[in-house]
């Protein structure tokens, strides 16, 4: 998958490419039950995801048919209905950059707001080579996954847990 994005095997995905092959996965695998969204330029297209969510009836012919146009936002919500049956369930990704060499500060407490969401799988970050998985927050301190060695537990970035060494270039030390 990740020769159709210009890399290699053994060649580093940052977080834009990992969530492009996490696309192409999810449509090319024939069990997979997840619909996976995008956005580009920051932009949600309700109508899109709602075609993607959309599972159409066994019987119905995927080249001719597809979800009603009359599914609105307001009947959408209701889960599935007479109109789409079904709903596939949508992992949402939204790449953005957050700042150059380090988030930038004005970000940071928006950015621990949607951990605070229960639907949060977390977010992606870092720089070339040295990318993280953000997991969550306890107060101050972020909490990681390192996406280059094996772990057995997770723990916090740094010791003292201010918000300024969770996001500065070398992450408060070793993970």
């Amino acid at each position: 998958m990740g020769v159709g994005e210009g890399k290699s095997i053994g060649e580093w995905f940052g977080p834009n490419t990992v969530a492009q092959v996490l696309k192409k996965l999810a449509l090319f695998d024939e069990w997979n039950s997840l619909a996976v969204y995008v956005s580009m330029d920051n932009t949600v297209v309700i109508e899109d995801i709602k075609k993607m969510c959309c599972v159409l009836p066994v019987g119905a012919d995927t080249a001719d048919e597809s979800p009603p146009a009359s599914l609105t936002a307001s009947n959408q919500c209701k889960g599935p209905s007479t109109m789409c049956p079904a709903w596939k369930p949508l992992l949402l990704i939204v790449p953005l950059r957050l700042g150059i060499n380090q988030i930038n500060p004005v970000y940071i407490e928006a950015f621990k707001e949607c951990f605070k969401m229960p639907q949060s799988l977390g977010a992606l970050g870092g720089k070339p080579n040295n990318a993280y998985y953000f997991i969550g927050f306890l107060g101050k301190k972020g909490w990681i996954a390192s996406c280059h060695v094996e772990i057995y537990s997770i723990r916090p970035i740094c010791a003292d847990g201010c918000a300024a060494c969770l996001f500065s270039t070398g992450l408060g030390g070793d993970p």
